[in-house]
């Protein structure tokens, strides 16, 4: 493995459920002293280019539904979450058994993740929308799982 690799992968193990934006792979990336500037499309097109080693997922929106990025004021209710727009990079390395009971339940949710994430439609935005939405509370229950609070959640 070159060094990009490498460094995008010790990346993706360090996160909750293997699986980051492309931005936040870019941040860290950069944060590590990795040349990154200008380079977020040639990033994607080297991860791209290994799909035995990383999973991509394209969180691409039809023109017709625009995802605003601000509430206007005049509209009731809360402020509006922050959409990305980021394509998504999975591991695909094997995951080692883990020690104990937390650890073990950790490794289940990033392996159901890593199969969830083969399976999903890039073309569909109701596919993508889920695995996002299933990833994020993978993240947080990995979180609390990992930090000894687990839950309700």
């Amino acid at each position: 493995m070159d060094r990009w690799t490498e460094a995008i992968q010790s990346i993706l193990d360090r996160a909750p459920t293997r699986a980051r934006p492309l931005s936040s792979i870019v941040e860290d990336l950069s944060a590590a002293g990795m040349p990154t500037a200008g380079r977020q499309d040639w990033i994607l097109k080297r991860i791209s280019e290994l799909p035995e080693v990383f999973l991509v997922i394209s969180d691409q929106r039809v023109p017709w539904v625009p995802w605003p990025s601000s509430k206007p004021e005049h509209l009731p209710g809360p402020p509006l979450p922050a959409l990305d727009r980021d394509p998504w990079v999975v591991s695909r390395a094997k995951l080692t058994a883990g020690f104990g009971s937390g650890e073990e339940a950790v490794r289940r949710i990033r392996e159901g993740l890593q199969a969830l994430g083969a399976g999903v439609d890039s073309g569909s935005q109701g596919s993508v929308g889920r695995w996002i939405r299933a990833n994020r509370e993978g993240e947080r229950a990995c979180r609390a799982i990992q930090s000894g609070k687990a839950g309700p959640f």
